[in-house]
């Protein structure tokens, strides 16, 4: 026997006043439905929603005799109604929605409101089917907002179920206490649209990279919305303006995002910069150590002022001037081109960043423009640098080269010396032509 069995009496004996809550009693005519539904109340012996007390047909007592309810047979009957079950009669939606298991976010699987004459059956006999998709949008805002809550304060005596919030922000340390104290006004409520707080709940979400500063936006905008309110208004205020609270949430959100876009957008500009650096850096640290091979040059110059050095030493020592000029010059020159390297991967990076300025803060704007000045001062820097490196590498040679023509004759012994060593000579001549291009 379920409780539309109940029902179906309840409503053939004209939907008669419940009295202390308990009993209903009446005449009805039967008929194929009634009769099966009777039938079935008769034949429980306890437990239910609802039990037969008294019940005659025909002048026949049902209750001390087996007789057949036939259609037109007419029945006279007293029910009494189960009071320690969820699947029952409620007075009003009123009722309904003080009851225990609504106040827990569960909707019972068949109930009876008797002030609106609906009944709602989890086999799909729902008489009104708005209201039943109402309740189950109540009873899941409820679920979840008890899984969100950091604890919970449980009053068995007047089975009040209190939830308390914590804001995640340190200025607002008072916590927010929901009692879950329903009204009919809230049937009414819009809560169309509740994914702000599903979408917190599902097992995918908890291993989102924000699902904890979601969750902390989500406590902060409760805290908030109903801030200065008692327990009591605070839940009635939450619900009734469920669409208000979205916008709030979405909003503070809406903030988290842009405060994280800002980082996270400061912190790949601060790392291009960074590399830009370190490869300025490592463009002109790479020349260090040869360009101390400058003053050992110099040293070899005043070695050919010794008395005892012959124009074939003074000669492989210009020599050897020479190509190392042209080795550190080859250096340099490379140098340069990653230099050149470095450059375009400014532009590229200023490039990618250029699109997204329009969305940055002025704050970010200022940075990337003071870091395009600094690293252009660096690159031209680094330029005039090479050029004095470039430069310096030929003293030595230039020097060597004139002290060599000096000491002997103004040139003529060099001459002849050359033209003496024939092959020797020409791939000289060769060597210093190249060296005189490098220049």
């Amino acid at each position: 026997m379920t409780l539309d069995n109940v029902v179906a009496i309840y409503r053939a004996l004209g939907c008669p006043e419940i009295q202390r809550r308990q009993f209903f009693s009446g005449e009805f005519v039967a008929t194929e439905e009634t009769s099966v539904a009777f039938d079935a109340l008769l034949s429980n012996e306890g437990g239910g929603p609802a039990r037969v007390t008294e019940a005659d047909c025909d002048g026949v007592d049902l209750i001390l005799n087996n007789h057949d309810i036939t259609v037109g047979s007419k029945i006279t009957a007293k029910v009494r109604l189960a009071g320690n079950s969820l699947e029952k009669f409620y007075a009003s939606y009123g009722d309904f929605l003080s009851s225990s298991s609504i106040k827990q976010g569960m909707v019972p699987a068949n109930f009876y409101i008797i002030e609106g004459d609906d009944f709602f059956s989890s086999e799909g006999n729902i008489d009104n089917e708005t209201r039943l998709e109402q309740f189950n949008a109540l009873c899941e805002v409820i679920r979840g907002l008890q899984e969100l809550a950091h604890y919970h304060d449980k009053d068995v005596v007047d089975d009040q179920n209190k939830l308390v919030f914590l804001s995640a922000e340190e200025n607002k340390s008072c916590p927010v206490v929901l009692d879950i104290c329903l009204r009919e006004e809230m049937l009414t409520a819009d809560l169309s649209d509740i994914s702000v707080l599903t979408s917190l709940l599902s097992d995918e979400a908890k291993l989102e990279a924000h699902y904890e500063p979601r969750k902390s936006i989500f406590y902060s905008s409760l805290v908030e919305f109903v801030a200065g309110f008692s327990p009591e208004v605070a839940f009635c205020k939450l619900v009734e303006n469920w669409p208000d609270f979205t916008d709030v949430y979405q909003k503070n959100h809406s903030t988290y995002l842009s405060g994280f876009a800002f980082h996270k957008a400061k912190k790949e500009v601060a790392e291009s910069e960074i590399k830009l650096a370190e490869q300025l850096s490592k463009v002109t640290s790479e020349l260090t150590g040869k360009l101390f091979s400058i003053p050992v040059s110099v040293a070899a110059i005043v070695a050919m002022f010794h008395k005892d050095s012959t124009l074939v030493t003074n000669m492989l020592v210009v020599l050897g001037l020479v190509l190392t000029a042209i080795l550190i010059v080859g250096v340099v020159i490379n140098q340069r081109n990653q230099l050149e390297s470095v450059k375009q991967a400014k532009e590229i990076v200023e490039q990618s960043i250029e699109g997204k300025k329009s969305s940055y803060p002025d704050e970010l704007n200022d940075h990337i423009d003071r870091m395009s000045r600094r690293l252009d001062d660096n690159i031209a820097t680094a330029g005039r640098w090479l050029f004095i490196f470039r430069t310096l590498a030929w003293v030595p040679a230039l020097i060597a080269v004139v002290v060599f023509y000096a000491q002997y004759s103004n040139g003529a012994l060099i001459q002849n010396a050359i033209r003496s060593y024939g092959i020797l000579g020409s791939m000289v001549e060769i060597f210093w032509s190249w060296a005189v291009s490098l220049l």
